[in-house]
């Protein structure tokens, strides 16, 4: 059994580790870097996928709408 931990406090790339309960093995699991997107700013762990990856909201610094058609009713 494992249990996820972001850690916030190591600036931006804010690493995710995964921590074995029997014996408190540490391992690193994602980070930052690992989002393939220039403008990311800022990640937080949301869940998994069925395959155990973690799956992040990510925040980009370059969100501008500059142009968006809407049709109401």
């Amino acid at each position: 059994m494992y249990v996820y931990r972001q850690d916030t406090s190591e600036g931006v790339a804010q690493p995710i580790f995964r921590v074995r309960l029997s014996d408190r093995g540490i391992a690193r699991v994602a980070s930052i870097e690992q989002v393939p997107l220039p403008d990311a700013r800022f990640y937080s762990l949301v869940g998994f996928a069925p395959n155990n990856s973690p799956l992040a909201s990510v925040v980009l610094g370059n969100s501008d709408i500059y142009a968006l058609d809407v049709n109401f009713p």
